[in-house]
């Protein structure tokens, strides 16, 4: 009975590994045919005349400059043909006009005071004949507005009036009126021969009247001055120079 029992358990035993055996060489041949398919399928069909294609390439688009400006050293385009022209025909140079912007165009720049830098604002000037530093139109002196004999009678006329009647502001208008030395003196020559409450005064020293109250003087002095006459606070005399 025992014998019997050890000999049926030997027999599974050998039965169970066998099995295992069995699925271990099938699961092997399996994947080794499965290994070769996809070998095969990666491989060039025989026979085949195309050629393997070339990587896409992406086009680069050449760099375009939007404005040929501003010109500098080494540019060769049309706009420098224009600058060399224009600085031969202003400016009396005699370079080289071939639309390359080199030694000899930037000396001539240089020459005549321009930047060698030059934008469209600057090339526009020198074809235009313009200098680098444009002179200020020379100004004649202003001649000085004079008055006629009856301009100076009447306002001599005027201003003995007004100091009699003590019209401060419209005095003060009057003596401005005169705008220069000249035609104070020409006034004042006149106004000599007046008397002004009845004494003959000097033009200054009777709109100078002591009746004035002091803040009347200051406007009537400050007039004066703006004429042209001057004061001296040490001898308190006023002159015409």
């Amino acid at each position: 009975m025992y014998k019997s029992k050890n000999k049926n358990a030997l027999l599974f035993l050998g039965l169970g590994l066998g099995l295992t055996a069995l699925i271990g060489i099938g699961w092997w041949y399996v994947q080794k045919k499965k290994k070769e398919e996809e070998g095969q399928a990666l491989l060039p069909e025989t026979g085949s005349s195309a050629a393997p294609s070339a990587p896409t390439q992406i086009p680069v688009k050449p760099f375009i400059q939007s404005s040929p400006f501003p010109l500098v050293k080494g540019y060769r385009n049309e706009q420098v043909k224009q600058l060399q022209e224009a600085l031969n025909k202003n400016f009396g140079m005699t370079i080289k006009v071939d639309g390359v912007f080199g030694n000899e165009t930037a000396f001539a720049l240089e020459r005549n005071g321009f930047s060698t830098i030059v934008t469209a604002e600057l090339l526009a000037k020198i074809i235009q004949g313009k200098k680098a530093v444009e002179t200020a139109p020379t100004t004649k002196p202003k001649v000085p507005e004079l008055f006629n004999t009856e301009q100076a009678i009447r306002s001599a006329g005027r201003i003995k009036e007004l100091i009699e009647n003590k019209g401060i502001h419209a005095l003060t208008i009057e003596i401005l009126r005169l705008k220069n030395v000249s035609n104070y003196r020409m006034v004042n020559e006149i106004f000599k021969n007046y008397r002004v409450n009845g004494v003959r005064k000097t033009l200054v020293n009777a709109v100078l009247d002591p009746h004035f109250d002091p803040q009347s003087k200051e406007f009537i002095k400050e007039a004066l001055m703006k004429i042209g006459l001057k004061y001296h606070p040490a001898t308190k005399q006023w002159t015409m120079y």
